[in-house]
């Protein structure tokens, strides 16, 4: 596990990058810490249908010592990187909380006027969230 460690530092790293070029900061902590549930909650999505493969059909099989085929091992295999995903945007999205928070919550307190930018809640970036995605961006934290 540690020899990955600083890999998926830079990947959690690379996640809060591209959230903050497409969202802007967390307005607040209530918001942030919303965002990061939600994305807590697509890792237990992604988690149940690996743990279904895992525990049954790859148990069954190998109790009744028949071969998994090259396909079924190559979706689960898809399904833990999936997973793995998941939880670096969970990482990705609780440094930005932390950003935010270090910052005094600078999305609440953008200067918007006479513009007609919406402003999005500040999310992952992979996943749409039902936000809108801003007009060019917003500035980019600093990791």
């Amino acid at each position: 596990m540690d020899a990955i460690k600083s890999d998926v530092r830079k990947l959690v790293n690379k996640e809060l990058n591209a959230a903050n070029k497409r969202f802007r900061p967390f307005a607040s902590p209530h918001e942030g810490q919303n965002i990061v549930r939600e994305e807590l909650e697509e890792v237990e999505q992604a988690l149940m249908p690996l743990e279904l493969h895992v525990k049954k059909r790859m148990w069954n099989a190998v109790k009744a010592n028949k071969t998994i085929s090259r396909e079924e091992l190559q979706e689960i295999r898809e399904m833990a990187v999936d997973l793995a995903v998941e939880a670096i945007q969970v990482a990705a999205m609780v440094k930005k909380f932390e950003h935010g928070q270090h910052r005094g919550w600078p999305g609440g307190k953008e200067n918007r006027h006479g513009t007609e930018k919406k402003v999005t809640p500040g999310g992952c970036g992979n996943r749409n969230h039902n936000h809108e995605q801003e007009n060019g961006g917003s500035s980019k934290a600093s990791v």
